[in-house]
């Protein structure tokens, strides 16, 4: 069975306006009609963090209590600059050990991407500590990695050799994005973007083209350089891999831009990925993770909560049709 939950993330522009607060993020889970609760710590701390007091764990705990909802994911952004392994180990196990107190049972750890990210030798030495607390060491497949990539490989081969129930994948469904966000095209093209090479950008990613090459034909790019960025970074994954991972799957980030009023996302196959997941009894939470708030321009505002809405109309719709269809 799919559940659904909301990764406090997509509200980020509305807390750090003041517009929301925690208790707000958590009630707009309840009002929803789902438990699943993931954040980014530093983004929306419901803590001080790193450093919470009992009282303050203990409020957290009366929160979900309240709302009906429960810890799911915890997102560490620890990105250290210093690539010793001692170091990057006791960063690792402290903030391990926060994601268990904090009552998260999956932790998604940052390996990477863009040469960020955890050494992967310190993720693999804290598995007898994630096991003892019963935490997951969620591998997240954001891009510019792809189902089929080295990355993955590697996570998938540490969860065969160990054998262990402590680790996993998490997909970012922006992976199956077939076409760029129409809301980043906007935002160009208001930044003064040339309109034909925006439209050539558009239309060579929609057509699967390779991005870098496409890139380096480019010159004079000026505004459009946003637009090209992200495309060069976002070439998506077969959805037909999808199958290949699922077993070692712990749940999804629902990854976003933005949802028209007829409950339709332009570019995220979410109509082709939730289906796969129905017919294959797939159980797990795809948590909503609206990222269109950094892509729309001063003059073109999104409101957050309703985007967060009409994603999870969009899910329930597509879980209900396809099991009529069963």
């Amino acid at each position: 069975m799919i559940h659904q939950g909301v990764s406090f993330y997509s509200y980020q522009s509305a807390y750090r306006q003041g517009k929301i607060d925690l208790e707000g993020m958590v009630a707009q889970v309840q009002a929803l009609g789902c438990d699943g609760v993931e954040l980014v710590p530093p983004q929306t701390p419901p803590i001080a963090y790193p450093n919470p007091t009992l009282a303050q764990i203990e409020a957290w705990f009366s929160l979900m209590e309240k709302y009906g909802t429960k810890p799911i994911c915890w997102d560490t952004m620890i990105f250290p600059v210093d690539g010793d392994f001692d170091h990057q180990r006791e960063q690792l196990v402290e903030e391990l050990r926060l994601c268990h107190a904090m009552g998260f049972p999956i932790m998604r750890i940052p390996v990477g991407p863009f040469g960020r990210g955890l050494r992967v030798d310190v993720v693999e030495s804290v598995l007898p500590l994630a096991e003892e607390l019963d935490v997951n060491l969620g591998q997240e497949i954001h891009a510019p990695f792809t189902i089929s990539g080295e990355r993955v490989q590697q996570q998938i081969d540490f969860i065969q050799r160990t054998g262990t129930k402590h680790a996993s994948l998490i997909p970012d469904m922006a992976i199956f994005a077939t076409a760029l966000p129409p809301c980043l095209g906007r935002k160009v093209l208001a930044a003064g973007a040339d309109k034909e090479l925006v439209e050539a950008i558009f239309a060579a990613f929609a057509a699967g083209e390779d991005m870098g090459k496409f890139a380096k034909g480019l010159s004079n790019i000026g505004p459009a350089e946003e637009l090209l960025t992200f495309a060069v970074n976002n070439m998506p994954s077969k959805r037909t891999e999808l199958l290949e991972i699922l077993p070692y799957v712990s749940h999804f980030h629902g990854k976003f831009y933005e949802i028209d009023e007829n409950l339709t996302e332009p570019g995220v196959r979410f109509d082709e990925v939730v289906p796969i997941l129905v017919r294959a009894n797939w159980e797990g939470y795809i948590n909503s993770e609206f990222e269109g708030q950094r892509y729309h321009g001063p003059d073109d505002p999104v409101d957050e909560i309703e985007q967060v809405r009409r994603q999870h109309k969009l899910v329930e719709r597509l879980i209900a049709e396809t099991m009529s269809a069963k």
